[in-house]
């Protein structure tokens, strides 16, 4: 919307009769009954039976119309003041704007962006002449030689009204136009839709031969990956049966217990802190020079009993069940801390020959073993839906780290230094030598299926169908 140009010249009749008008609060009344028919009807006017203005339907032909009625109610003491000032000098105010019907004029003084609205009935209107119907030539002949050497004449221009109809008429076309080359726009973006989709349909047996293809490479780098994991875990197995992964330390020496009693493997991991705060809590325990676990069973027979029990056997340690939450023993300075720095939740293996006493410590990276169970014994018992949960969450990485430590028991066994039995036999296998010792009941060793089917179950998941319930007695064979 443009603003409104000067059209003519303004005075007011009588400042004083103006002023009382306004201060006495008339002016509000006549702006509200005239902004509005429904504004009118809370005034009880008719407004068929008024001869009312409606300045709300007439904002978008009068630049600024509501801005200069809110400045006539609140400055009219500007404008009076101004207009006493113009009128000492004989200078009139400015018209912007005169109503068709005479009834209201807006005005202003020099700065026509101050504008105000006032009843006509205020004010004495003089006019400029209309020359919009003029052409340059009549222009010209109205003033005169003197503006003819300003104005040429005969340039062909039409008059103001003229003007601004071609204006408007362009416009018109222009909007056509516009409507033109959107409707062209939107042709054109329905076609390029449609080669689209017929480039896509064009192109679809190809994309999913790649997609079938991509699909068929994912599978076959999954089957490699696995024979990758498959090969690097046997090797790993070798060495674990070669003795090369864990290196034993001998803590004690001794006599070797007799060469036909077997081997007891104990089931349940057993926690240092656990272990050594309810051992202490019972019995004093002299510990000023055992600053490492492996002194105190270099020192202490009841902690070696307490840890390995037995002549002949293999049990497993670990720091800390959690890892945090154990308090220190005074006597044991801070043998703990030490162990968690440098174990972290590694599984450590005591074997016990006699009176001799190996100790050595796994690789937390291959063998990992979050729960307390180093092996699964059978028991014949219901399966329960939560304990079924409980094996097919076991990660396959659990299961393979179990294969391990049953490899690196079947490499002491073979190397028989460490401990001593009257043949080679399997861990796997029942036989003489081997004693599974078991805390509780557990499903048979073949829960998890062949060696084969842990590397080959997705995730680690457990087939039900896998599962069997047997009874072996009371030496159960556990891997």
């Amino acid at each position: 919307m443009g603003k409104l140009s000067v059209i003519g010249k303004v005075h007011i009749k009588n400042i004083t009769a103006l002023r009382k008008w306004h201060d006495s609060g008339e002016y509000k009344k006549w702006c509200d009954e005239n902004w509005s028919p429904e504004l009118a009807a809370c005034h009880h006017i008719k407004w068929e039976d008024t001869d009312q203005i409606a300045f709300y339907q007439m904002q978008n032909q009068i630049p600024g119309l509501s801005k200069s009625l809110d400045r006539t109610g609140s400055r009219m003491s500007n404008l009076l003041e101004m207009a006493e000032y113009l009128q000492s000098i004989g200078q009139p105010l400015n018209l912007l704007y005169l109503d068709d019907q005479k009834r209201f004029a807006v005005i202003s003084g020099a700065d026509t962006e101050e504008a105000y609205t006032l009843p006509c009935r205020f004010l004495e209107i003089e006019e400029y002449k209309d020359y919009s119907d003029c052409a340059p030539d009549q222009m010209c002949s109205i003033a005169g030689e003197t503006l003819s050497s300003i104005i040429p004449a005969g340039q062909g221009f039409s008059s103001v009204t003229d003007v601004k109809k071609d204006i408007y008429s362009k416009e018109e076309e222009l909007k056509e136009q516009e409507t033109a080359l959107k409707k062209l726009q939107q042709e054109q973006e329905e076609k390029l839709e449609e080669l689209k989709r017929q480039l896509m349909e064009q192109y679809r047996p190809l994309r999913e031969m790649i997609e079938k293809k991509q699909a068929e490479l994912e599978e076959e780098k999954k089957k490699l990956e696995n024979q990758l994991t498959v090969l690097d875990t046997q090797i790993y197995a070798i060495r674990c049966i070669t003795g090369e992964v864990v290196d034993f330390t001998q803590l004690v020496t001794g006599r070797h217990a007799d060469t036909d009693s077997p081997v007891v493997i104990y089931q349940k991991v057993r926690y240092m802190d656990e272990e050594l705060g309810k051992y202490l809590a019972l019995y004093d325990v002299d510990g000023d020079d055992t600053g490492l676990f492996e002194d105190i069973l270099k020192n202490r027979e009841d902690l070696r009993d307490l840890f390995c029990p037995g002549e002949k056997a293999v049990s497993f340690v670990k720091v800390s069940r959690s890892g945090i939450g154990y308090k220190n023993h005074e006597k044991f300075a801070n043998m703990l801390q030490k162990y968690e720095k440098y174990h972290g939740h590694t599984i450590g293996i005591l074997i016990k020959d006699g009176e001799n006493l190996y100790m050595g410590w796994t690789d937390e990276d291959r063998i990992n073993i979050q729960d307390e169970n180093i092996f699964f014994a059978p028991q014949e018992e219901t399966i329960s839906q939560k304990t079924e949960e409980t094996y097919k969450s076991t990660s396959r990485e659990e299961k393979i780290s179990r294969f391990f430590i049953f490899a690196l028991l079947q490499g002491i066994i073979n190397d028989g230094k460490l401990i001593q039995l009257p043949e080679k036999v399997s861990v796997t296998k029942p036989n003489p030598y081997v004693v599974f010792s078991r805390a509780d009941g557990w499903i048979e060793d073949n829960t998890y299926g062949s060696w084969q089917d842990i590397l080959d179950s997705s995730n680690g998941e457990i087939k039900k169908g896998d599962m069997v319930l047997t009874v072996h007695g009371d030496r159960a064979q556990g891997g």
